[in-house]
């Protein structure tokens, strides 16, 4: 149930003054007759009156001072708390898991949020949550793209891809930062969530399918179906792919992000670690596997807050190195 408003404090106010009783207040406003009496205790003036106005600024006020997040006061829900969010975790992975731990709601994530809002913006805490929201891209006037040689598209993907009705469906993207001093080749399985993540010094379309191919090695072929990429000339050469891994490739519409959206929503958490504004090239292997490795053991949602890697690694056919 909401606050009062002041519209309702008013009838409050008004009723008072010609003796209509609490519990017939409350039957006009719906609601409770606690909660007017409540109401009516705690912003009685010293007079004896209650006045709509003086009751509705004073609620106001106490709303403005009072502790939002009582629950992170206790020294070890705040401990959990704060040791997630320095691992990037949402705070509604946060409640989940310690909700699903415990058995029981332990925080919830809107209060975790009143926590973060009100730190300042350069705390630690705050500067692991994901920025929200980008730039709209546009093409440059005149560009046009190279035409990919035997180009299926996503439209022909078979029903049970967008459904996520099985494991195996991987969407993959090329990351740049700001120097084009290093790319990053990312891919991340539609059902599980799981994520690859692989350096490549140079986004030449060789370059990237050699990278691809690695990424992929010493992965059982049941867990490689079908690859979903962007238009972007790096994956020229996806002929190479259907050759080397058996997988069916995929194309999406021309400026149609929204559909690799689970792919496009990953590189969003992958630069929590790695910025545009860092040298790709300075980029080393452990920072690479440590990443990936944070991502996978980040409880997801639809997961019911288990883990990617503890999802894809009951899969009875897993052959892989994680």
């Amino acid at each position: 149930m909401s606050h009062l408003s002041f519209e309702e404090r008013r009838v409050i106010s008004q009723s008072l003054l010609h003796g209509v009783s609490q519990l017939q207040i409350a039957q006009q406003l719906a609601r409770s007759p606690s909660t007017i009496s409540r109401e009516i205790a705690r912003n009685r003036f010293e007079d004896g009156q209650y006045h709509a106005l003086r009751a509705h600024r004073n609620a106001i006020d106490r709303r403005s001072q009072r502790t939002v997040t009582p629950k992170l006061e206790k020294p070890e829900i705040f401990a959990k708390v704060a040791t997630k969010l320095e691992l990037n975790w949402s705070p509604q992975q946060i409640s989940g898991t310690l909700a699903a731990e415990s058995g029981k709601p332990v925080i919830s994530h809107q209060t975790i949020y009143s926590y973060l809002w009100r730190l300042d913006k350069n705390h630690t805490h705050r500067q692991g949550m994901r920025r929200r929201g980008r730039r709209p891209r546009k093409a440059k006037p005149g560009f046009v793209a190279k035409a990919i040689r035997d180009r299926a598209s996503i439209h022909d993907r078979p029903r049970v891809v967008k459904t996520r009705g099985r494991i195996g469906d991987w969407e993959l993207d090329l990351m740049c930062c700001h120097r084009n001093s290093g790319f990053l080749i990312t891919a991340v399985e539609r059902k599980t969530g799981y994520t690859l993540i692989r350096k490549v010094a140079s986004k030449h379309s060789v370059r990237v399918t050699d990278g691809i191919i690695k990424m992929f090695e010493g992965f059982d072929r049941s867990v490689i179906k079908t690859f979903t990429f962007d238009n972007g000339v790096e994956f020229y050469y996806h002929g190479r792919l259907t050759r080397a891994l058996g997988v069916k490739v995929y194309f999406a519409d021309p400026y149609n992000s929204g559909q690799r959206g689970t792919n496009e929503n990953t590189n969003g958490l992958i630069r929590q670690y790695f910025p545009k504004t860092l040298d790709y090239g300075l980029i080393s292997l452990r920072d690479v596997q440590r990443a990936q490795r944070l991502l996978n053991e980040r409880p997801r949602l639809r997961l019911d807050f288990r883990t990617p890697s503890a999802v894809l690694g009951k899969h009875p056919k897993i052959a892989f190195r994680i």
